[in-house]
């Protein structure tokens, strides 16, 4: 063989090496652009969770901001029934001391007698 023909054989195997390299390096860069579109899709999955677990939150944290306002409502009402019932247990007493009949605890009937 000549010397130009090795030469040109040479350059044919070279190329073909470089076409090879080629189609792997673009083979490889298909894997990537395929893992690209997964990581995508996990993000955006992963996106919608947090936005879900945020909305979540909200919605835990305003029940828990209205349990907290009825018990404190309760509190209050449970407080007024005790300062109103202080109150009639003190007007009682102050009736008793006064000398004055207690008020019966049902209507009486017809011809009924008064306690006593």
């Amino acid at each position: 063989q000549s010397l130009p023909s090795q030469q040109a054989q040479q350059e044919v195997a070279s190329l073909r090496q470089q076409v090879a390299a080629l189609q792997a390096d673009r083979q490889a860069a298909a894997g990537l652009r395929e893992q690209l579109v997964e990581a995508r899709a996990a993000a955006a999955a992963a996106q919608a969770r947090v936005a879900e677990t945020e909305g979540t939150a909200q919605q835990l944290r305003q029940e828990l901001a209205e349990a907290r306002g009825t018990q404190e409502s309760q509190s209050e009402l449970a407080a007024r029934s005790l300062g109103l019932a202080a109150d009639f247990q003190r007007l009682w007493k102050r009736k008793l001391e006064v000398g004055g009949e207690p008020a019966p605890t049902r209507p009486r009937l017809e011809g009924e007698a008064a306690p006593g």
